[in-house]
């Protein structure tokens, strides 16, 4: 369990980060991108988001697959790895877990419906044989003589050659769809959901036998909604898996498919810091703005600290009133002021950099118009929510339209997890790796799983 948890505290280490797709826009978006300039043209875009989906789950076509649910991961139990090497750590007390318990009981209930009925189980665990968090007991008892069993130490799955090989298997035996539960909700299960998606099945996600540290999941499971993951509960496919023929999806969200699939590469990345100073800052509204703020301090840090001067990250603060970085936050030694985003893009282009991770303080018609803009100049926004407050209006209230865009929804934990990819720096350069910890050793850096909660959902 020790060095399992040092495992998965090298992995926390390099979470504080920020990404975007390594994929240019398509003509389709462009073109909807500059139709969304019109407002009443957008009204009319809103488009029909289905209910109910056809289901056919059966063993010849349909397999279950649970990712890491082991005790470990667990945010409320003593196993829990941040609980044995932070005790002492302050927890923010509005981090409330009490939905964890009943989520782990839906993987339970998901697993013994798929083993009923013979649908072909496959789990994962994140760790090596000889060094991994157990399987939750209560999961493990009701796992089906024949499951397969992976270990893992990049976070999405299906870059394991023995996952992937499997995987395929899956596909060339008929079954093209896979049922997914476990946890992390923002990290593993994303990020292999998403490449099971590349690999070409059709995903239904158990929304509410997932579970995480971060308790805001809206982002995340926009994402997967805009990859053309089915989103659904887990009565809803027990029900399916026993011979309903009708799902009923939840949760649901009325953005449109983004046919890219959202590929980070951290040499393609630059920073978009909108009006990041201390009276814009002190003036922008956000329903938990407390949070939002302490996030963006940990997020400069990072910015500052490793991407920036490590992994080559561009970085630009945006201010069309030209007011300077404030000065509670750390400022990155090559921050480029500009006035507009049109000069961030050049600065951009003149870098090379085809990904932009949007942060700060933003109205309405200045994110949609930045989305606009980045996506024409094939440059692909990540929408860092988190990081985000609005001038006037909480940006909670416009945020799916940018995500109708083209845009990626996205949170810093989510976004750290798969810049760094993989548990023991695996992925990582050696000056990378001394990066981070010059940054926590000269910080006041946590790690990201006890960042306060921004939103329950």
């Amino acid at each position: 369990m020790k060095n399992q948890t040092y495992t998965l505290i090298c992995s926390a280490l390099l979470s504080g980060s920020v990404i975007t797709s390594a994929h240019s826009a398509s003509a389709d978006q462009v073109t909807n991108a500059q139709k969304i300039t019109d407002k009443h043209s957008y009204n009319q875009q809103l488009h029909y988001v289905k209910t109910d989906v056809f289901a056919d789950f059966k063993r010849h076509n349909t397999a279950l697959l649970v990712i890491d649910a082991q005790q470990g991961y667990i945010p409320n139990s003593p196993d829990y790895w941040a609980n044995i090497y932070y005790p002492d750590m302050p927890r923010p007390p509005e981090n409330n877990y009490y939905q964890t318990d009943q989520q782990i009981d839906n993987i339970v209930a998901l697993t013994k419906a798929a083993a009923n009925k013979n649908l072909s189980t496959h789990i994962t665990y994140e760790g090596y044989p000889e060094d991994h968090s157990p399987y939750i007991e209560k999961v493990a008892q009701e796992l089906p003589a024949n499951t397969k069993r992976y270990f893992k130490s990049y976070f999405n799955s299906t870059t394991e050659q023995d996952v992937k090989a499997g995987m395929q298997k899956l596909r060339e035996q008929g079954i093209h769809q896979i049922i997914v539960a476990g946890a992390e909700t923002d990290v593993c299960v994303m990020q292999t959901v998403l490449g099971l998606r590349k690999m070409g099945f059709d995903v239904y996600l158990a929304s509410d036998a997932v579970f995480s540290s971060e308790l805001y999941t809206r982002p995340t499971f926009k994402r997967l909604q805009q990859a053309g993951v089915k989103l659904a509960k887990t009565d809803q496919l027990i029900a399916a898996i026993n011979g309903d023929d009708k799902l009923t999806l939840s949760p649901r969200y009325n953005i449109k498919p983004r046919y890219n699939l959202f590929q980070p590469d951290r040499q393609q990345m630059a920073t978009l810091h909108f009006n990041q100073d201390e009276v814009s800052i002190s003036k922008a509204e956000h329903d938990n703005k407390s949070a939002v703020d302490y996030r963006m301090r940990q997020s400069s840090e990072y910015t500052s600290y490793v991407m920036a001067p490590a992994m080559g990250v561009a970085t630009f603060h945006i201010s069309g009133n030209n007011k300077p970085y404030s000065v509670n936050l750390v400022q990155p030694d090559n921050l480029q002021n500009v006035r507009n985003i049109k000069q961030a893009i050049t600065g951009m282009q003149a870098e090379g950099k085809t990904q932009a991770i949007i942060s700060g303080v933003v109205s309405k018609s200045e994110l949609i118009g930045a989305t606009i803009k980045l996506i024409e100049s094939g440059i692909v926004p990540v929408i860092m929510e988190d990081n985000l407050m609005g001038k006037q209006i909480d940006p909670i209230n416009y945020l799916d339209t940018v995500y109708s865009l083209g845009a990626i929804p996205a949170t810093y934990k989510s976004l750290g997890y798969e810049i760094t990819k993989a548990i023991y720096y695996l992925d990582l350069s050696q000056a990378e790796i001394d990066a981070h910890y010059d940054m926590y050793n000269n910080t006041n850096q946590i790690i990201m799983e006890l960042l306060p909660r921004v939103r329950q959902f």
